[in-house]
């Protein structure tokens, strides 16, 4: 019941501000729209970045560059992030998406809540992270979900960038800002940003 409500509010916050990132991605100097401005996508990363939290997690990570001539080719994770205690379904959740136009960030285009179910957050929305984040444990929904705690190290750690239940989404360049905490406390745990794009799948 709780994960068909959290993917109800997903698809309504994405319903509701679609008009919205319409107009954000529309090239306004010009008075011309993007020639195709959503659709089915090809996500990839510029840059990782991690932002204020209690000291649960921290992150040194870099990815490599994307080739847009070679769009299906994945990009790698090199670096390293601890975390000093298991993420599981006993945290809260909370991603905000800004989106660049006109030269500056514009904040909270799309709104994902999760108020508890923080790891299969994870699981449900990037599959193939969660995968590398904790190869130890299933990926099938019954089964309990747990990142263990500990220092991951990636070296040239291909990573698909599929979200399945966002299979469509406005063509932008996007700053995801990710938050979690424990389910008894507003105390930011977990806290990185993510500097991303969205281009149309060839």
């Amino acid at each position: 019941m709780e994960a068909a409500h959290e993917s109800r509010m997903v698809s309504l916050r994405c319903v509701s501000q679609y008009l919205l990132i319409l107009l954000l991605t529309c090239n306004c100097n010009h008075g011309k729209p993007l020639n195709t401005f959503a659709g089915t996508y090809i996500a990839f990363t510029h840059s990782f970045a991690t932002c204020p939290s209690d000291g649960t997690f921290a992150m040194n990570l870099r990815c490599s560059h994307f080739n847009p001539a070679k769009p299906y080719e994945k990009q790698t994770l090199t670096g390293n992030y601890t975390l000093k205690e298991d993420l599981t379904d006993s945290m809260w959740a909370r991603v905000t998406f800004a989106v660049w136009s006109n030269n500056e960030w514009k904040q909270n285009a799309f709104i994902i809540n999760y108020p508890r179910r923080a790891c299969t957050m994870v699981r449900e929305l990037a599959p193939d992270l969660f995968r590398i984040m904790a190869p130890s444990q299933p990926q099938e929904k019954a089964a309990p979900c747990v990142i263990p705690a500990g220092m991951t190290i990636w070296k040239n750690e291909p990573i698909a960038w599929e979200f399945p239940k966002m299979k469509v989404m406005p063509y932008a360049r996007y700053l995801l800002h990710v938050e979690m905490g424990s389910n008894t406390s507003r105390t930011i745990k977990v806290c990185a940003e993510a500097d991303s794009a969205l281009m149309p799948r060839p």
